[in-house]
């Protein structure tokens, strides 16, 4: 976080510095996760560390930092190996001189939660197998009411308890098999008449997710056209493929919804594109912070930016003896905002012949509501299984195990917040104050 009073006379006197970026030749995509308490601008530049002189790969220039969390980008390509000192330049600002009031305000905040950095080398070749408008079949459950209409899904009422899935819209993919080992790549575009988050997903037509091959989460804003797109290397061969969505959830006070699908394109992908992604998450570090390297407080997130979903921001820290966890941008589904306890390096470790009660104790500045899951680690069977409508006020929540277990075990806690309605309650701030566990053996 940088409180600036005063952002000095030029874009070099407030400075976020990475040096000794080691590079290859290869292209390079960094993204910074930030927001600032008033609308200003920053410039994003690579330095070339090996030249003699003061010269860059790139940069990009005027950059608009707004008030709620969202990606910067920069983009350069690297001839040869090197290195790169990487700048996020956040001083005195002004894109166009002869507007002197657009320029870099006094008396802000900038909070930058994560920086990741792609390295994308190979080459890659793309061979369409469909292209065009969408043939669509569309099915409902759990008293939801859907239809197709062109290339329209026409969703006249969501479920009144159902989940994601319970309204499916097939894209057909005629005359298509998947081979397995084959890669493959999709896009297509989507527009919504009201904001829509689900699933995308490629599997088979009549067998589901008994032979799923892709899995990905879309979201869209009401009325904008968003292109959905994924790149995926088969496990197992799938003879009547489809792109299936499953959009169940709506937003919130939307009661029905028109999605509007068009520019298919299905194919194959020939040759190696490879990308390799390092995350920069920011967080207090000592002996009384949680990090991953801190085994004696094993906590850490998972965000939907994460797995390059467009949604899914957050990060933790502790203060004053409470732990705390900040989303400042909410994913469409639970996992895009994961709070998360016990590591495949430092787990949870419960012994067999008991039952264990999980006491937690938390508050948060808007009322907002999580799945809380016990779960071993390595596989999916929650031991606990809740939700949690954590409020403004200090509430101890207690939950416990319903059957003994056979064998010790490592668990992990989870606290899964994301989802549309959740997205659009802005930046939520979670204080836990206490977690005990409490083990009472079978006598």
């Amino acid at each position: 976080m940088f409180d600036i009073a005063s952002p000095g006379e030029g874009d070099g006197d407030i400075q976020l510095v990475k040096s000794g970026v080691e590079l290859k030749a290869a292209d390079y995509r960094v993204v910074i996760y930030a927001k600032s308490t008033k609308d200003t601008y920053a410039h994003i530049l690579a330095r070339d560390e090996n030249a003699g002189e003061w010269s860059t790969f790139g940069g990009a220039y005027n950059v608009r930092i707004g008030q709620e969390m969202a990606p910067l980008e920069l983009r350069f390509t690297s001839p040869g190996a090197g290195s790169a000192e990487l700048m996020v330049n956040l001083g005195k600002i002004t894109p166009n001189p002869d507007n002197a009031a657009d320029t870099t305000p006094e008396d802000f905040t900038v909070t930058i939660d994560k920086i990741e950095i792609f390295e994308i080398s190979g080459e890659e070749t793309r061979t369409p197998a469909f292209t065009g408008s969408p043939e669509l079949t569309v099915s409902a459950g759990d008293d939801a009411a859907a239809q197709a209409n062109g290339n329209a899904v026409e969703i006249s009422s969501y479920p009144t308890d159902g989940g994601v899935w319970s309204i499916k819209a097939d894209i057909a993919l005629p005359g298509i098999a998947i081979e397995e080992g084959q890669k493959y790549y999709y896009s297509f575009k989507l527009n919504a008449q009201a904001a829509q988050g689900g699933e995308c997903l490629v599997e088979s037509a009549s067998q589901a997710d008994a032979n799923r091959v892709h899995f990905n989460g879309l979201s869209a804003n009401a009325g904008e056209d968003t292109e959905i797109t994924g790149v995926f290397t088969v496990g197992k061969a799938v003879a009547d493929p489809v792109i299936r969505l499953q959009l169940g959830n709506p937003s919130d006070r939307a009661t029905a919804n028109t999605i509007q699908i068009s520019d298919v394109e299905f194919g194959k992908v020939e040759g190696d594109l490879e990308t390799v992604k390092t995350i920069d998450a920011f967080m207090a570090f000592g002996k009384d912070s949680a990090s991953e390297t801190n085994t004696d407080l094993p906590w850490s997130t998972f965000n939907g930016t994460d797995e390059d979903n467009e949604r899914g921001v957050g990060t933790i820290w502790t203060e004053g003896g409470s732990f705390f966890y900040r989303f400042d941008q909410g994913g469409t589904v639970d996992w895009h905002n994961k709070l998360m306890c016990g590591t495949n390096e430092a787990p949870l470790n419960l012994v067999s012949d008991s039952y264990y009660t999980v006491e937690i104790t938390a508050k948060a500045d808007k009322d907002v509501s999580c799945g809380f899951f016990l779960n071993p680690l390595g596989g999916w069977d929650p031991r606990i299984s809740e939700s949690m409508d954590i409020t403004t006020q200090e509430q101890t929540f207690s939950f416990t195990t319903t059957d003994t277990f056979v064998t010790d075990m490592n668990f992990e806690m989870l606290f899964q917040f994301g989802s549309e309605q959740t997205a659009q309650l802005g930046a939520v701030t979670i204080e836990i104050s206490n977690v005990t566990i409490y083990q009472m053996p079978v006598m």
